[in-house]
């Protein structure tokens, strides 16, 4: 239990933010790595043709830079990928026909998202080839344009498609010459560019005599780790553990298909569900035509519990994987949606993101024994959400995180200080630490890391002269001190 100087740790606040430039900046990219949204978002957009969100920066970028002619539908979700003509990593979003990469320190400028060399990365290895070497410029030729930049030149249409829609910014120059190419779609005249390829199809009406190869569906990763496709209604989400797919209210039928980068035999598929959603769901598996993906329904009363843990393994591996759903009770809810169960501070993150949300039960799921009478962290669901009856809004900051290892567990010691909005208005200032930890498995590629999950915390009391910075670096040195768990 606690010392009576301590304070409960689940009556104190909400939120990630410190400044109001940071509330505003995070609050976009919140949404913006959440990994999924509901149709009613202003800034997401829901594709029921492919099943993919786009929200925030790309799909700013995709409205105003083409939209459909120009980049086709997304093919897949927002995540991290290493570029493999440059070696970085980039928060990449896959379409038909490029890659978005976006590039936070360029936020703010036209540069903020920017497209993929898919050209260039098509066409690796045959600089030798005839049409890739460069040429000599014609200046009698009115319709040809030439770049000294990497030799070749444009000619009539492919000139003029160039020119009209968007030019250097958007395609960048020519790395080959026109040429015929067997293409996926049948035999054309082509031509490469740094980030595409145009294809002229004269069979069809002048408007669209030149088009855009699909390199991004050619291009994209197979996946090479589970994902999970979630749909209510005509609302759909594809998501991976890491986040969680968001419903809108009334889905009390959800249908489930479970991806795998390798065959599941679905007899040796074993799945339950946790939490406070247990009782009042159940699952129902399907008919499993496709040797990679194991499909379910689930059915149940989403008023009594809005927020589903599922477990579900193949035997004889016993690691779980893990899909969490959220139906949304309200889909205005700010701020924007974040779970995130990866990492220790982004853990706390989500956790008072889903207290601000009024997400109590996604809240109390963050916790690795809510209710457990011995440790009494958080206590029953009741006294959980009735510890956050005053409270409006909080800030949390988080320092730099202490882990160490022991018995098969990882163990994540984080600075905190929470600046606690009441709804009398005044402010309540707390700083300490939490306790997090996460089970050790060499779960290889194919698997994505265990959760991390909350265990503890020692929170106290700051007073009102402290800013936040004086309260963490207080918050800091308590935790470079001891290990943070609550005492007997």
């Amino acid at each position: 239990m606690f010392r009576k100087s301590w304070l409960q740790p689940w009556r104190v606040g909400v939120g990630f933010y410190l400044s109001p430039v940071l509330v505003v900046t995070i609050f976009v990219l919140n949404l913006f790595l959440a990994g999924g949204s509901v149709e009613a978002a202003d800034d997401s957009q829901y594709f029921p043709e492919t099943g993919q969100v786009v929200s925030g920066p790309f799909l700013n970028y995709w409205r105003s830079h083409g939209g459909l002619a120009i980049y086709g539908y997304p093919i897949s979700d927002a995540h991290n990928e290493i570029d493999p003509q440059t070696g970085q990593s980039f928060r990449v979003q896959w379409f038909e026909r490029n890659r978005f990469e976006y590039h936070p320190e360029k936020a703010g400028t036209p540069y903020e998202v920017l497209l993929g060399l898919l050209g260039r990365q098509e066409t690796a290895g045959r600089e030798n080839e005839e049409p890739f070497q460069p040429t000599f410029y014609f200046p009698d030729n009115p319709n040809q344009r030439y770049f000294l930049t990497t030799g070749h030149s444009l000619t009539y249409g492919f000139k003029a498609y160039w020119e009209s829609h968007g030019g250097l910014a958007q395609f960048g120059f020519p790395i080959s010459e026109a040429f015929s190419e067997q293409t996926d779609r049948g035999t054309y005249t082509v031509q490469y560019f740094e980030r595409a390829r145009f294809e002229y199809h004269p069979e069809n009406p002048a408007s669209y005599n030149v088009l855009l190869g699909l390199l991004g569906s050619q291009l994209v990763k197979p996946i090479d780790r589970p994902y999970f496709e979630v749909q209510a209604g005509s609302v759909r989400s594809s998501v991976t553990q890491d986040h969680t797919a968001l419903l809108l209210p009334g889905s009390n039928i959800i249908e489930v298909k479970a991806h795998f980068p390798y065959p599941v035999n679905s007899q040796l598929i074993q799945s339950e569900l946790k939490g406070l959603a247990a009782p009042n769901w159940q699952i129902i598996p399907l008919n499993q035509p496709d040797s990679n993906t194991y499909r379910f329904v689930l059915t149940g009363n989403p008023a009594a519990a809005s927020y589903l843990t599922l477990n579900f393994f193949q035997q004889p591996v016993a690691r779980s994987l893990q899909l969490h759903i959220q139906i949304v009770r309200n889909a205005g809810a700010q701020p924007p949606l974040l779970d995130d169960r990866s990492d220790p501070a982004r853990v706390l993150a989500s956790y008072y993101n889903a207290v601000n949300r009024q997400e109590y039960d996604r809240a109390y799921s963050y916790w690795e024994l809510p209710g457990n009478s011995a440790t009494s962290l958080p206590p029953d669901y009741a006294s959980f959400v009735q510890g956050y009856a005053n409270t409006a809004s909080v800030i949390v900051l988080t320092g730099e995180v202490r882990g160490q290892g022991a018995a098969g567990r990882a163990y994540f010691s984080v600075p905190t200080v929470l600046l606690a909005t009441m709804k009398d208005g005044s402010l309540q200032r707390y700083y300490g630490c939490y306790l997090l930890t996460q089970q050790h498995a060499d779960t290889g590629k194919d698997l994505p890391p265990y959760p991390v999950y909350m265990n503890g915390a020692r929170i106290f009391a700051g007073t009102a002269p402290e800013g936040p910075y004086t309260l963490l670096s207080r918050a800091q040195a308590f935790t470079n001190q001891t290990l943070c768990a609550p005492a007997a």
